[in-house]
C-alpha cells in the first residue's frame, strides 16, 4: 500500500517530498502496525520512490538562462568603478563569456591565481 500511495502522490507533488509525507505518515501508523517503519525501508517502497522520482524526472539538473549581452553591460555599469574583487569578478564574466568558456573551465583557470 505505501508503494501505491507513493506512485498515486508523484503525480501530485514533487517526488522528492514524498518521503516527508511517507515519514508522517508512517508515524501514525506506528501504533497499529508495529512493522511499519520495516516496510517503510524495505526495499519495495525504497525502489518505487527512486523510480518515481526518475520517472518524473525531479533528479535531472536544471539549467539557467545563458547570458546576454544586456547582462553583460548590467555587469559592467554595476561594477566598474569597485574594489578589487568587482573588478576581477567583471573581468571573468567578461572573459568567459567572449572565450565561450564553460564554468568549469573558468574555475580551473582562476585556481592557478
Amino acid at each position: 500500500m505505501l508503494s501505491f500511495y507513493i506512485i498515486y502522490m508523484a503525480h501530485h507533488i514533487k517526488p522528492n517530498s514524498i518521503s516527508q509525507y511517507l515519514s508522517g505518515i508512517v508515524s501514525s501508523l506506528k501504533p497499529h502496525f508495529p512493522n511499519v517503519r520495516e516496510i517503510q525501508n524495505g526495499l519495495l517502497v525504497s525502489q518505487t520512490l527512486v523510480s518515481m522520482c526518475k520517472l518524473c524526472g525531479f533528479l535531472g539538473t536544471k539549467h539557467k538562462c545563458a547570458l546576454t549581452e544586456d547582462d553583460l553591460n548590467i555587469i559592467l555599469n554595476q561594477f566598474t568603478h569597485g574594489n578589487l574583487n568587482d573588478l576581477l569578478l567583471t573581468s571573468i564574466v567578461l572573459t568567459g563569456f567572449h572565450a565561450l568558456m564553460c564554468l568549469s573551465l573558468i574555475v580551473k583557470l582562476n585556481a592557478c591565481f
